[in-house]
């Protein structure tokens, strides 16, 4: 399983080559950025010591979407708690939400706002899962850098169990469609239905299947498949 660490709009050199330098610590080295600050300079080699090739070979994006359009779980991070209703996640839950997945997971992207304001409300809309860090809360806040060791901390030993464990169930090849693939599919049948206010539809059911094991995805597309393939048969005039 793949572990992505992608920055949006890092405003800090430091802060860049030190999350270098805590993403190879723990085994990690895919690195990605939206509109990063000039963080190839002298503080920021300085601070991702021993991990240069990280920062030299993160990718860089001009938007959010395309940096994580090839991730299959995508999992914003924030310390705040904003007016408008999100499902929060412990971080020292978030492994356990990730491996019930299965093998449907085989890439996950962590994502880390600015160290101003952190990720956009609409940047953690646009996320499968939003994931907060348990800290007092006379300063909830953490160091971007910080943050990013975290959480290559708690995906490092348990990321190796992956690929030890057989996931088949009763002796049976469960189904091979991955979650991103689950996600589009189950966007397109409710644009298909035709439902109203199918944006806000949409946002709910697709946060709602990020929390459910593999056997529930399986259920999901199964049923996902069928209601597709009647409303194709129907157009067809079968």
């Amino acid at each position: 399983m793949r572990v992505i660490f992608l920055l949006v709009k890092p405003e800090n050199p430091a802060n860049v080559g030190a999350a270098c330098r805590a993403m190879k610590t723990m085994g990690h080295n895919e690195l990605r950025m939206v509109d990063p600050c000039e963080y190839l300079t002298l503080r920021g080699r300085a601070l991702a010591h021993g991990s240069e090739e990280i920062l030299e070979a993160a990718k860089v994006y001009d938007s959010f979407e395309k940096a994580a359009e090839d991730c299959d779980l995508v999992i914003g991070t924030t310390a705040r708690h904003r007016k408008i209703k999100l499902d929060y996640i412990d971080s020292n839950l978030i492994m356990d939400t990730i491996l019930s997945k299965q093998e449907k997971v085989n890439s996950v992207c962590f994502v880390f706002g600015g160290e101003r304001n952190g990720l956009s409300t609409e940047h953690l809309h646009a996320c499968d899962l939003v994931c907060t860090i348990p800290t007092a809360t006379t300063f909830p806040s953490l160091n971007l850098s910080q943050s990013v060791m975290l959480f290559s901390y708690i995906t490092r030993t348990p990321m190796a169990k992956v690929q030890t464990q057989d996931w088949r169930i009763n002796n049976e090849q469960p189904d091979k469609e991955h979650f991103r693939a689950i996600k589009t599919s189950l966007s397109k049948l409710i644009d298909d239905l035709e439902m109203k206010d199918p944006t806000k539809l949409k946002h709910k059911i697709l946060a709602a299947i990020a929390r459910l094991g593999a056997e529930d995805l399986n259920l999901v597309h199964s049923v996902r498949r069928r209601v597709q393939n009647r409303i194709d048969n129907l157009k067809r005039g079968l």
